[in-house]
């Protein structure tokens, strides 16, 4: 049996699941936190169950979504939030984890589920944005606490892809 829903309700009361798929969804949980959804996740995974997340982080070229109103990437990053609203945009909610991998790998293992495989999908950082803004970024994104190469690498990580298990 197939069953597609966004009602927490509904799918707890089918559970368990032998496979579970999230894409594009934890970073972008408002109201709830990442390890209560980790543990609701592992409730309904059955013993045998697998599960799948796809993350797109804040940090990559379009982790803001801003690309749906204007189509300049990393500009979530360059711009403050003020600037941004200033400038008559605003973003989705976002989680801002500026730590993509050390973030995403500790919701799995603070919530007991077991990291099968971890895969990210990188795109190389544009040269204007590494030669021109990525000062900028670091100032804005990172309080200027990490290197250039280390910016570079976080950013160019555009989905993260996860299988799991219990």
């Amino acid at each position: 049996t197939l069953m597609y829903s966004t009602s927490k309700e509904v799918m707890t009361q089918n559970r368990p699941y032998d496979l579970i798929l999230l894409y594009d969804v934890v970073d972008h949980l408002e109201g709830d936190d990442p390890d209560s959804l980790f543990k609701w996740i592992r409730s309904l995974l059955a013993d045998d169950g697998k599960g799948f997340i796809r993350f797109h982080p804040w940090t990559s070229k379009h982790g803001s979504h801003l690309y749906e109103s204007i189509n300049k990437a990393y500009l979530h990053l360059a711009l403050t939030p003020d600037e941004l609203a200033q400038a008559g945009y605003i973003t989705d909610f976002n989680l801002k984890i500026t730590r993509p991998m050390a973030t995403y790998d500790s919701f799995f293992e603070k919530n007991g589920l077991t990291i099968l495989n971890r895969k990210g999908h990188s795109d190389p950082v544009d040269d204007y944005i590494a030669e021109v803004l990525i000062e900028r970024i670091i100032k804005s994104t990172w309080k200027g606490n990490i290197d250039r190469e280390m910016a570079l690498k976080i950013m160019s990580l555009q989905f993260i892809d996860y299988t799991f298990k219990k």
